[in-house]
């Protein structure tokens, strides 16, 4: 799981705890109204202050979303760039005039999937040479971007239904833990890295 999925998934663990934290207090307070062991006008100011919490909470999750946006399109400007140190030993196959296979170019790939000059420069070789094979490291800014928002789309989807006692969607539930979040999301995570 990459960095940036890392903290999708703790924004949407965090809201999570202040929807379990919510309807636990909720549940509290109304077994005391139930019980006559609270005031009303406490009962009222109690049940006031938690919803107040969710709804702090609701905005710190939007927020937290809106950062990781910016976040990601800032540190996919700096990974983004050429860079000579990141040329490895096989640029030499893309030098020596060798003919390359198809094969050959998506082991290369999928070699340096984290490194943006081997990529592009094996994707350019392979362009030059009229070679077509079977990609699987995206570098293009736009379809990485893409693949994050619908990620982030997915997140703010999750548990949004929770405080008004709705069943809880597939998205509560895959983004619950690793394994249900990369069975269904795995490839978006794989689009979103930026080699880290």
């Amino acid at each position: 799981m990459n960095k940036t999925t890392k903290e999708i998934m703790k924004a949407v663990q965090a809201y999570k705890a202040a929807i379990d934290a919510h309807n636990s207090e909720k549940e509290k307070l109304d077994k005391q109204r139930h019980s006559g062991s609270i005031a009303p006008a406490d009962f009222s100011n109690k049940t006031e202050e938690n919803n107040k919490r969710l709804n702090q909470a609701i905005t710190a999750r939007l927020q937290r979303f809106n950062e990781i946006i910016a976040e990601y399109e800032q540190a996919y400007e700096q990974w983004a760039t050429v860079k000579g140190s990141d040329v490895t030993e096989d640029m030499a196959l893309l030098t020596s005039g060798m003919a390359l296979d198809p094969s050959d170019y998506q082991s290369l790939e999928e070699k340096h999937a984290g490194n943006y000059t081997m990529v592009k420069a094996i994707k350019s070789h392979a362009e030059r040479n009229k070679v077509s094979y079977i990609a699987s490291t995206v570098i293009q800014k736009e379809p990485k971007v893409e693949a994050l928002l619908e990620m982030i789309s997915a997140a703010r989807s999750a548990h949004s239904n929770s405080n008004s006692g709705i069943a809880i969607d597939m998205n509560s539930i895959i983004f619950s833990g690793d394994d249900e979040f990369m069975k269904y999301y795995g490839q978006l995570d794989r689009v979103i890295s930026l080699g880290e």
